[in-house]
């Protein structure tokens, strides 16, 4: 019922109105709706404008993205090669230090053989000597039997 006085208000209001102001107040209702609509527009396009920078920036920043994320996963590739490459390297070096050890043992072990070669060198010269004096005295033993026989 509320509704129906307010309208009923309205027209009265209106039929009460001469054509000038009624006209007038038109034109008003006409040029601030028109105002509105054109700021409407503008926003819209001063948004959809800024929208449009905003995904330019953001396509930017994920192409510089996925620029960063290409050097990384070549950095980390280069990285893994570098550490199997110094793997490599350790155990090549754990390899020569056993062959040095290795070899360090053979040089003290022939050491000790040519000492030893040396030492029964020096017997074998006395025992020669040993045997070429018994052998002297054999045979001088032998002529004093042999003239002892006679």
């Amino acid at each position: 019922m509320l509704n129906q006085l307010t309208l009923i208000a309205f027209f009265s209001q209106l039929c009460g109105m001469d054509y000038d102001q009624l006209f007038a107040e038109f034109n008003v209702g006409a040029a601030h709706q028109t105002c509105l609509s054109s700021e409407v527009r503008l926003r819209s396009e001063h948004n959809f404008r800024e929208g449009k920078k905003f995904e330019g920036k953001c396509n930017r920043q994920a192409n510089f993205l996925k620029e960063k994320d290409a050097k990384i996963a070549n950095l980390k590739a280069q990285l893994f090669l570098k550490e199997a490459e110094t793997a490599k390297a350790i155990c090549l070096r754990s390899q020569v230090s056993i062959v040095e050890a290795a070899e360090a043992a053979r040089i003290n072990k022939l050491d000790s053989l040519k000492e030893q070669n040396q030492a029964l060198k020096c017997k074998r010269n006395t025992l020669e000597g040993q045997v070429a004096t018994l052998e002297s005295a054999a045979a001088s033993k032998d002529t004093e039997l042999a003239s002892v026989n006679a």
